[in-house]
């Protein structure tokens, strides 16, 4: 059985109390269930392919679907249109999507993949960069998930990294203070009889406290599947937090999605996929 791994430094006081208050406290969370029978792969016949092909055919083994490959699919609603009449539960494809990434580089994903991130209506698994097999490989077996309090999508987020694992890795879920949760961790800080102690645990507390419910049941699911679960907290911008941890090793990064392109959400999203190195996958 893998170790379960609740914080970075666990001679920190106040992240134990915090994790005990959490996890005695932590209202009943279920995480929904991730059901793929059918995965839409669709290629565009650049340097991306092989790595995107590599992934659709390891996630139909692992989640018992069978992968349905399309290369001439041009333009957003065609890939729509296959993906509904396929019945597919996920789409795999490189990004950017029938342009050259040398030309858009970290400027743009695309037209197509801004469409689809709008109309798909199923998780998108993005392949950013051309990536080794055996890279891959070991991405499948880290799994980021950012955690925010905007975030609606966090549990079918954490819910998809469980099932992945069921293959067995590490499930890192990061959680990252936002503007308000910062706020809130001064007041606290503010509340308390020690004057000197640090924000950061004040913060790493007011996280804990927040995502307890789903840190519970991940760590359960850990237990009974037998994949490792790695709780950390960081106070910073979501995008570039999240880039950090997946700089250390090749990563797979799943995160809750939004269509509604004016939402913040949307946006992290599109940047996550645009700083990875590794592929992004967005629920």
């Amino acid at each position: 059985m893998t170790p379960i791994e609740p914080f970075g430094n666990a001679d920190n006081m106040l992240e134990d109390l915090g994790m005990f208050e959490a996890a005695t406290h932590a209202p009943a969370v279920t995480l929904p269930p991730v059901n793929v029978s059918s995965i839409l792969l669709a290629l565009d016949h650049s340097n991306q392919d092989d790595a995107a092909r590599t992934l659709a055919a390891s996630l139909a083994k692992t989640l018992e679907a069978t992968v349905v490959e399309k290369t001439d699919l041009t333009t957003a609603q065609q890939v729509v249109d296959v993906l509904r009449a396929a019945g597919a539960q996920l789409l795999v494809l490189p990004v950017p999507f029938h342009s050259d990434i040398g030309q858009l580089r970290e400027e743009s994903l695309g037209e197509i993949v801004d469409h689809l991130l709008q109309s798909a209506d199923v998780p998108i698994l993005a392949v950013r960069q051309p990536v080794s097999e055996e890279n891959l490989r070991s991405a499948l077996r880290r799994i980021v998930v950012p955690l925010s309090p905007a975030e609606s999508r966090t549990a079918l987020a954490l819910s998809w990294a469980c099932r992945l694992l069921r293959a067995g890795g590490d499930l890192y879920a990061h959680e990252i203070a936002d503007r308000d949760v910062i706020d809130g961790a001064n007041l606290l800080r503010d509340a308390t009889d020690n004057p000197e102690s640090q924000p950061q645990a004040d913060i790493e507390r007011v996280l804990t406290r927040q995502f307890a419910g789903l840190v519970a049941v991940v760590q359960r699911t850990a237990h009974e599947v037998g994949f490792g679960a790695h709780v950390h907290s960081a106070s910073g911008r979501f995008v570039a937090q999240t880039l950090e941890v997946v700089a250390a090793a090749p990563s797979l990064v799943i995160v809750g999605g939004s269509s509604d392109r004016r939402s913040t959400t949307f946006h992290r999203c599109m940047d996550l996929i645009l700083g990875s190195t590794y592929p992004v996958l967005v629920v």
